[in-house]
C-alpha cells in the first residue's frame, strides 16, 4: 500500500492550545500513575521562550522529553506494580538496621503465573532501558538547544551524543561542570551494563529477571538508581523556566 506524502505535522499553535496540552497531560499522569509530578511547566516553559528567536524549537524539544518521560514514568511504575503484587520482597532487618533480602526458595518454573509476571517484568525492563537512554539524548540535545543552539546541529550529526555533549559543555556556563562530569559518567556505566548488551548484543536483563531472589540483590536494583538521577534532572530542568536556580544532586 503507498500512501500519500503529507505535510502536515502536529504543533501547538498558540498559548491556550499549549494549556490544554499540558492541563491533559497532568490528567494523563493522574490517571495512569496516580499523581502528576508538576515538576515542569510547559505553559511558563512558552511564556519564557517568546522572548527568543529559536523559541518554538526549544519548546517542541522540551515537549518531547515530557511526554516521553511520562510514559517511561508509567512503563517503570507499571513494572514496580508488577514486582510488588506477584514477587514482594521478603527481607529481614538485622539488629545494626541493616536490610537483609532472601529467597523463599521458589522458582519461575513453580506456576505460569510466575512466569508470566516474569515475562511481563522483562518486557518493562528492556523498554526501560532502551527508552532511557534515548531520553537522555533528547535531554542532552535540550540543553544544547538552550545554552549553545549554534552547536545543536552538529549534536544531532554526533555518532556519539554523550561524547559530543561533553565537546561542547565548556561552552555553556550555565551548566555545571559536575553536572556534565555526573552524566557522562553515568550514561557510560549506563551503557555498557544495560544499553549495550539490550541493544546490540544477547541480552543481561533476562539473567536477572528470571530469578526468584529480590531485585535489589542483583544488577537489575540499579535501575531505580538511574530512574531517581532523572527525575532530579527533570525536577531542575523545570526550575530553569520558574527563575529558580537549578541544584544538581550528586549520583
Amino acid at each position: 500500500m503507498i500512501f500519500p506524502k503529507t505535510d502536515s505535522t502536529f504543533i501547538l499553535r498558540n498559548r491556550e492550545e499549549v494549556v490544554t496540552f499540558a492541563d491533559w497531560l497532568n490528567k494523563y499522569q493522574k490517571a495512569k500513575l496516580g499523581f502528576s509530578s508538576n515538576h515542569l511547566s510547559l505553559v511558563d516553559a512558552y511564556d519564557q521562550l517568546q522572548e527568543r528567536i529559536d523559541g518554538g524549537r526549544v519548546l517542541t524539544a522540551l515537549i518531547d522529553i515530557q511526554v516521553n518521560y511520562i510514559l517511561l514514568a508509567r512503563d517503570h511504575g507499571e513494572s514496580l506494580a508488577i514486582r510488588n503484587t506477584y514477587f514482594p520482597a521478603i527481607f529481614r532487618i538485622s539488629k545494626d538496621g541493616s536490610v537483609n533480602f532472601r529467597s523463599d526458595g521458589s522458582t519461575v518454573f513453580d506456576s505460569e503465573e510466575n512466569f508470566f509476571g516474569k515475562m511481563e517484568i522483562q518486557r518493562y525492563s528492556t523498554t526501560f532501558v532502551l527508552k532511557y537512554r534515548a531520553l537522555f539524548d533528547k535531554i542532552m540535545g535540550f540543553i544544547i538547544l538552550m545554552f549553545a543552539p549554534a552547536d545543536y546541529d552538529a549534536f544531532a550529526k554526533a555518532r556519539r551524543k554523550r561524547n559530543s555533549f561533553a565537546k561542547i559543555a565548556p561552552k555553556m556556563p550555565q551548566v555545571p561542570t559536575e553536572l556534565v562530569l555526573q552524566i557522562e559518567e553515568l550514561l557510560t556505566r549506563f551503557d555498557n551494563t544495560f544499553r549495550t548488551p539490550e541493544a546490540h548484543g544477547t541480552g543481561v536483563l533476562r539473567k536477572w529477571v528470571f530469578l526468584m531472589d529480590s531485585h535489589w540483590t542483583n544488577p537489575q536494583g540499579e535501575l531505580m538508581d538511574y530512574w531517581n538521577f532523572l527525575v532530579n534532572l527533570m525536577v531542575n530542568i523545570g526550575k530553569l523556566f520558574r527563575k529558580v536556580k537549578p541544584n544538581y544532586p550528586p549520583v
